[in-house]
């Protein structure tokens, strides 16, 4: 009896096996089934984009379109300009000095008592934007960096975009945007689209609905060193560097300082021969890159790549704590768009009479920097001599107050950061040269203050400190 019991039970099991080979058999065949169609709705698909792509063929190479383009020329971060007769004009044909009063009343309206040292170090950082690629607001947080550029941009009718820089970002497909190959369309970021708006140089084929190049634009890269901006930023660098060189761009010179997002076309579709121009991104020079960063643990440092190609304005902590309260008015003014042909001529050019002494005190200084293997070179120098030369009142016979309050910014924002780290105790003549120099030859409080304060806050360890200048002062 046992033994046709386990009989019984091992006739069960193969019947139980059997029918779940069965069941595993008909799955299999089920996923074959759907595979199959799926593959065959997948060749149908190929076989209608070859068709369309024998139509877009030349001479058996894949081209692109322009109307892949098209988002270039509208939607998110393009801007609009409303009727003129809605705006005022508070500087009539565009006097510096009466615009520069505009802004600090601005700024006063709006709770911000910005001294005039630092509303003109960031003015005339601006003013030489070819020589210094980037102006950068740094230092602690919560002190009116991001606040100044967008009140200053309002004040002074320049169109504002502020753009927030993310940790993950690594290429400059963050900021202009990339080609959907899926879509075969090109996503052009808000950046992007505001930027062919102000450059200018456009084929006829191929415009922004609303053409700015005759205004200013600036984009601020807020909190710009959450990511390296070598990697993201990188393309603009060296772009920018040769706009510099080339000078006003041309048809000509575009592909030199452009980006270039569509190669192109030019061959025959349907029979009808088709022509489409190629489309660059650039930044010309009415555009003017403004950024601010925090430094805490969260952020990445400068390299001296960026340091040489930018003035940076560092910003320690406020003496004193003061309540805004109900003072600041939120109503910004409708200022009139400031035209780039009246910006260019507040820009001057070089000569002995704007920068006075300054050649002689920098060649003094490298000098000294020679000693600790970090002296500058000639695009640090020129840029600096830029800045001097284009600072507000600096023309016809120099005053020499304002020269060397220019020479001094400056010292303090491209030379003086090159010293941090230096030790105290083996360097101390060298150090007090550089003192001797910008007491006698510079004569500027702030920036002697700030240099002794370097030396002293942290004889503990022995290292030179930088802190940056008192703007607030």
């Amino acid at each position: 009896m046992l033994e046709n019991g386990n009989k019984l039970k091992h006739r069960d099991d193969l019947e139980h096996e059997l029918k779940r080979l069965e069941q595993d058999k008909n799955e299999v065949a089920r996923r074959i089934d759907q595979t199959q169609r799926a593959l065959q709705e997948l060749l149908k698909a190929m076989e209608k984009g070859m068709e369309r792509l024998e139509k877009m063929n030349l001479s058996g190479v894949q081209t692109l379109r322009l109307s892949a383009f098209e988002g270039l020329k509208n939607g998110e971060g393009a801007f609009q300009i409303p009727a003129l007769e809605t705006y005022e004009t508070a500087f009539g044909p565009g006097d510096e000095l009466v615009a520069l009063e505009c802004v600090k009343e601005h700024f006063r309206t709006q709770g911000f008592d910005v001294p005039n040292r630092l509303l003109y170090a960031f003015h005339t950082s601006l003013k030489t934007s070819d020589a210094s690629s980037l102006t950068v607001m740094a230092g602690v947080s919560g002190t009116g960096k991001s606040a100044i550029p967008k009140l200053y941009a309002e004040a002074m009718g320049i169109f504002f975009r502020p753009l927030a820089i993310e940790p993950r970002w690594d290429s400059p497909k963050d900021l202009l945007g990339f080609f959907n190959y899926i879509t075969n369309r090109y996503e052009p970021t808000p950046l992007a689209r505001a930027m062919f708006q102000f450059q200018g140089l456009w084929d006829k084929s191929f415009a922004p609905d609303v053409p700015l190049d005759r205004y200013l634009f600036m984009p601020m890269l807020d909190e710009m060193n959450l990511a390296r901006i070598e990697y993201y930023f990188s393309d603009f660098l060296s772009k920018l560097e040769l706009r510099r060189l080339v000078g006003d761009p041309t048809k000509e010179t575009v592909p030199l300082i452009g980006l270039e997002v569509f190669p192109g076309f030019r061959g025959t579709v349907d029979g009808t021969v088709v022509r489409e121009p190629p489309v660059h991104l650039f930044a010309n020079r009415n555009t003017l890159f403004v950024g601010t960063m925090n430094e805490d643990e969260t952020t990445q440092s400068l390299s001296d790549k960026v340091i040489d190609r930018a003035n940076v304005l560092y910003f320690g902590r406020p003496k004193a704590l003061c309540l805004r309260g109900g003072r600041a008015s939120r109503t910004a003014p409708r200022r009139a768009p400031l035209e780039y042909q009246v910006w260019k001529r507040w820009c001057r050019e070089m000569s002995e009479v704007s920068i006075g002494d300054s050649s002689k005190v920098l060649h003094q200084l490298n000098e000294r920097l020679s000693v600790f293997n970090r002296s500058f070179a000639h695009r640090t120098f020129q840029a600096m001599l830029a800045y001097v030369a284009n600072y507000p009142q600096v023309s016809g016979a120099p005053d020499k107050d304002l020269w060397r309050q220019a020479l001094a910014d400056q010292i303090g924002m491209r030379i003086m950061p090159k010293l941090r780290g230096i030790e105290l105790i083996p360097n101390r003549q060298t150090l007090e040269e550089i003192g001797e120099i910008l007491r006698v030859e510079v004569g500027d409080l702030e920036l002697v203050t700030a240099f002794d304060r370097a030396k002293s806050v942290d004889e503990g360890s022995g290292f030179f400190r930088w802190g940056g200048l008192d703007w607030c002062v």
